[in-house]
């Protein structure tokens, strides 16, 4: 699975962003560069038939762009702590495109730069996010409790191979034999 496959599927993981049609079609880890498509749907107009999409759901995908430019440089996900949009025009019956990359990440604070463009390649809204880089204690929890779940697997399947290589399924062996 290429890795834009694979930033596709988390963005379907969220319940909010299961709101719209995400997909990723560039990721650049080294780079902290990300490309997420947003395809057009009647949920995200602002008034019913107007075929224009909402000023949110337009900041919705530079928050998520931006956030996913650090998870690809970083390797974890990000909280936001500010975002600004210029909105330039307005976007009606069409795929946006935002174009996320990273300026800074720095031990505590990142700046990415997202621009959001229309099918036909014009720019819709310009964004600026400011997240927080600094790892957290929930993921580094997370890990940890992965790595103890990976290790007592690993355990109890050697084991079973244990067992199986000599036939005896006591798994205490005295010194004396």
């Amino acid at each position: 699975m290429s890795e834009e496959s694979t930033l596709t599927e988390l963005l379907k993981e969220s319940p909010f962003q299961q709101l719209f049609d995400l997909s990723c079609t560039r990721l650049e880890r080294t780079k902290g560069e990300v490309e997420i498509v947003m395809g057009y749907t009647a949920s995200v107009e602002r008034s019913p038939g107007s075929r224009q999409y909402h000023g949110g759901a337009i900041a919705s995908l530079i928050d998520i762009a931006g956030d996913y430019a650090l998870w690809a440089m970083l390797g974890y996900g990000v909280p936001t702590i500010n975002f600004r949009i210029d909105y330039l025009r307005p976007a009606s019956d069409t795929n946006l495109r935002a174009q996320a990359r990273v300026r800074k990440a720095g031990r505590t604070v990142g700046v990415v730069d997202i621009d959001v463009l229309d099918d036909q390649g014009r720019l819709v809204a310009i964004g600026r996010g400011t997240y927080g880089t600094k790892e957290g204690k929930l993921r580094r929890q997370r890990l940890r409790a992965l790595a103890a779940s990976s290790a007592s697997a690993f355990s109890g399947r050697l084991s079973s191979l244990c067992v199986e290589a000599t036939g005896n399924s006591s798994t205490t062996t005295n010194a004396r034999g």
